[in-house]
């Protein structure tokens, strides 16, 4: 990838952290009252949440009865990630600002604070839409008469890749195209090369593509996020990977 790259993609997980923020003066200082009285609202909060959803799906089958405990471990694993979050896409200036990251992670920041972060998140919309404009220009520019806009304009974003066929001439991608859809669609590489294969990526989430014509070949770069199994049964994180191949002919079925 050039343009749509792994760093691009971690600025743009940092664009929309200032949207559920709610200003609170008692934010600007450290109180353990103050957050305990916010979490038990809060996990209250989604509790109710949990339950009228659980309400929904036990009309349909789909689901057994509400569990409270169950209810409440989930809220507080959540809220221990969104505190893992936060430290890890904010700059340290802001987070030395904050006077308690639990609360911030409680969705309440003082009105200093949450400019703070507002300015910080708009600089990181303006990087993003940098890149895509970059791109889309290099792509008008170059491939504006050429076939490789119908390649272009297929859409790979959230396609999950159920499996990888390698042959001596030809390569498929077997791809599931949205959830709840059986249908596997199949892209197959005619004459290929792989310049880049990162990670395993069966059973990835296909994210974003950029495509070049070189040497009167395609090029299709993939940025793919891919799970990470520890313990050999539980997903504990996902990882981005970059899949680059080139190929006389792509073939979309």
């Amino acid at each position: 990838m050039k343009y749509l790259t792994k760093k691009w993609y971690k600025t743009m997980q940092k664009t929309y952290m200032y949207l559920p923020l709610k200003v609170s003066k008692k934010a600007e200082n450290f109180s353990e009252e103050y957050y305990n009285e916010l979490y038990k609202q809060e996990e209250r909060r989604y509790i109710k949440l949990q339950k009228e959803t659980k309400k929904l799906l036990i009309k349909t089958n789909k689901s057994d009865t509400f569990d409270l405990v169950q209810a409440k471990k989930e809220f507080k694993q959540l809220h221990k990630n969104n505190i893992k979050n936060l430290k890890y896409k904010l700059p340290t200036k802001i987070l030395n600002n904050v006077a308690d990251i639990r609360v911030l992670a409680l969705y309440k920041a003082s009105a200093s604070i949450k400019k703070e972060i507002t300015d910080y998140c708009i600089k990181q919309e303006i990087l993003v839409q940098k890149a895509l404009k970059d791109y889309q220009k290099y792509y008008d520019e170059e491939l504006k008469d050429h076939k490789g806009r119908d390649i272009q304009n297929f859409n790979l974003h959230d396609a999950l890749i159920r499996n990888i066929i390698k042959e001596k001439d030809k390569l498929v991608l077997e791809l599931e195209l949205s959830e709840g859809n059986e249908n596997i669609k199949n892209i197959t590489f005619q004459d290929y090369k792989i310049i880049e294969e990162e990670l395993n990526f069966i059973n990835g989430w296909c994210l974003y593509k950029e495509i070049y014509i070189v040497d009167n070949q395609y090029e299709l770069h993939l940025l793919i996020d891919v799970p990470t199994i520890k313990e050999g049964v539980k997903l504990k994180d996902l990882k981005l990977g970059y899949f680059t191949i080139m190929a006389r002919d792509i073939i979309i079925d």
